[in-house]
């Protein structure tokens, strides 16, 4: 094969990787806050239990929704969440799994698979009560209907403070009913928070500031 051959394939190779890379935009938010109420009972989960996590999309993907109004994208997301010391792993549904409506309400909603009655076996079981884990849904809405434009993804970050109602929901499956602990979103950002302190550390801190001062006194 000549040379010049080789070199125009090589070409098609990298600007081929390019385009793929430019038509898949991967974006990351990180999210938490605390539960609020229950569907059902959910032993080990109780009301005030902090919840933090994350989820990934594309924000390339196509719409699969012809509605000018709903836009519904197959974007192969993923979602990670703990509370009460479980951690749970969803993964996208074949359509459908971020979901935008422009109308009052707005939405956006990312809606992800886990466990017993999808493909995904993934996440603990909670014990006692025999729990096998369902569905992760993040679900952002704004009654007044101001915070989108247009049924696509939004490609500016998302501001909490946009929706009147913020809510996540972990599910679960008990034999053939469903229960589910709903949790108040208020956290929700693509840069990942920052640890607060141990309160050991602080005082720990405080006491060494004191040794310090009385040192000084002396």
């Amino acid at each position: 094969m000549k040379s010049s051959t080789l070199r125009h394939l090589a070409l098609v190779t990298l600007l081929g990787t390019v385009t793929l890379a430019a038509q898949a935009a991967s974006v990351t938010y990180y999210f938490g806050g605390t539960i609020s109420a229950f569907g059902g009972s959910v032993p080990g989960v109780a009301i005030g239990d902090a919840f933090a996590g994350s989820f990934t999309f594309d924000s390339a993907a196509l719409d699969l929704d012809p509605s000018a109004a709903v836009g519904a994208y197959d974007t192969a997301a993923s979602m990670t969440a703990t509370v009460a010391g479980f951690t749970y792993l969803g993964v996208g549904r074949p359509t459908g799994l971020v979901q935008v409506q422009n109308g009052a309400p707005d939405s956006f909603v990312v809606n992800t698979f886990q466990g017993t009655g999808s493909p995904n076996n993934t996440g603990p079981t909670i014990q006692p009560g025999n729990l096998a884990p369902y569905y992760l849904a993040l679900v952002l809405q704004d009654a007044s209907g101001t915070t989108f434009a247009n049924d696509a993804l939004p490609i500016t970050p998302l501001a909490l403070e946009s929706f009147s109602s913020k809510l996540f929901y972990f599910s679960w499956l008990q034999n053939v009913s469903q229960v589910y602990a709903e949790g108040t979103l208020t956290y929700l950002s693509p840069t990942a928070p920052v640890p607060e302190p141990a309160a050991g550390v602080l005082a720990a801190a405080g006491v060494a500031i004191l040794g310090l001062m009385r040192r000084r006194r002396r």
